[in-house]
Formats: structure tokens, C-alpha cells, sequence
């Protein structure tokens, strides 16, 4: 099953983002989450040595998503993808899909066992039936 992480510069966005995908999914995927600095992380800012270990976290041969919110939340998960050894690199990929939409529609095919690639897609086209809606 491919796993998603989460990343936000605000730790408790990322968490109930999170939270909500686990409440909107009848089975539980491999999501993690990474967001803020500072001792408690309660601090605004992101932390690519944790995003790391969240990518490992649900690492698996499937692959992994990674979502962000913006600006040095990319470079982070760039500079964490980086600490990666050559071959999870290739099966570690980071998204340019909208955060909350984009994980919620990325955990339906991960629990029903679709491609990496697949749940990029369905990720990056989340906010199509809004967009055609409104």
C-alpha cells in the first residue's frame, strides 16, 4: 500500500488533516504527518530530518506520497527526499496537489491497493469537482 505524509509549516493543520482522511477512509492507510519548529513544534516552519522519518515511516515498495502546503515546506521535503538512499528516492513522490483535498483523495486508492502513480493523479485532480461545481 502506498503511504502518504503530510507536510505543513502549522503542526496542528497537518494533524487534522490527517485526522480527517483517517475519519473519511473506512481503513486506516499509512499517513503520517510533519509540520512546525521549535521544542514543542509549535513553532511555524517545517523540519526535513522529521519529514525523513515520516517518509520512512510508511515506506514501503509501493511508494510514497508527499504532500505540502507551500514555500519551504517544498524545499524541506526536497532536502528530506534527498537523505533517501538512491532506490526509495525512485518510489518517493512529492506532489503538487492541493493539501487537504489531495490527501483525502489519495488515501481512497492507496487503501484499495492502486499505483503510485495512480494516487498522484487522483491527488492532483482533487479539486476538479469543486472547480466544475463553483
Amino acid at each position: 500500500m502506498v503511504g502518504i505524509v503530510v507536510v505543513s509549516h502549522s503542526r496542528a493543520l497537518a494533524e487534522a488533516i490527517v485526522d480527517l482522511v483517517n475519519r473519511t477512509t473506512s481503513t486506516k492507510v499509512p499517513i503520517r504527518f510533519s509540520g512546525g519548529t521549535g521544542a514543542h513544534k509549535r513553532e511555524l516552519g517545517t523540519d526535513a530530518a522529521e519529514i525523513y522519518g515520516k517518509i520512512l515511516e510508511v515506506y514501503s515498495d509501493d511508494g510514497v506520497l508527499v504532500l505540502m502546503d507551500m514555500g519551504s515546506a517544498v524545499l524541506s521535503a526536497e532536502t528530506a527526499k534527498d537523505f533517501l538512499n538512491p532506490e526509495q528516492k525512485e518510489k518517493v513522490l512529492l506532489a503538487s496537489a492541493p493539501l487537504v483535498e489531495g490527501a483525502i483523495s489519495a488515501a481512497v486508492p492507496s487503501k484499495i491497493g492502486a499505483s503510485l502513480q495512480m494516487i498522484a493523479k487522483a491527488a492532483h485532480d482533487s479539486l476538479l469537482p469543486k472547480q466544475e461545481h463553483l
